[in-house]
């Protein structure tokens, strides 16, 4: 039996039958996206009211710093495509780095502050972090687990 290059070099979940199965796949994809651009939305948001500052950065380092977690996810998303057990372990933790993130510094704002920023708008952003980011977490781990149960090696 030949194996493609692709396969020898990196595990991958193999596409279920069942259509039950194809749902953490979905969901890690969909996730991701939609994390992407609830964090991007907020992270403008952040540097119009000066948050880089606040960490003692630049506003140049931060973008910088900014951009490399999002090359970082949608490298991610990029395996996690193609099914590869790297791609949802990054999504993955993006997913709960990103919702630890924002609980982290924004929780109590999103709770005891009022008026806020822009409003609702601005602590809905914020709860969307902390919500889709939790969610990919989840379904990352699930993607990871219903793969190696079907895929053990």
């Amino acid at each position: 039996m030949m194996m493609s290059p692709q396969s020898a070099s990196a595990p991958t979940v193999p596409p279920a039958s069942a259509p039950t199965a194809r749902w953490p796949h979905a969901l890690v994809l969909t996730s991701s996206l939609a994390l992407i651009g609830v964090c991007i939305a907020h992270s403008l948001e952040d540097f119009v009211y000066g948050i880089p500052a606040r960490f003692h950065l630049s506003v140049m380092t931060a973008a910088l710093l900014l951009g490399a977690a999002f090359v970082v996810q949608v490298g991610g998303i990029v395996l996690a495509t193609s099914r590869r057990r790297l791609g949802y372990l990054v999504t993955g933790l993006t997913g709960a780095g990103w919702a630890v993130a924002a609980a982290a510094d924004h929780l109590g704002e999103v709770v005891f502050v009022s008026p806020y920023r822009e409003g609702i708008l601005s602590k809905a952003l914020e709860v969307g972090i902390m919500g889709i980011g939790a969610l990919l977490a989840i379904v990352s781990l699930w993607a990871l687990l219903g793969g190696a149960s079907r895929h053990a090696r």
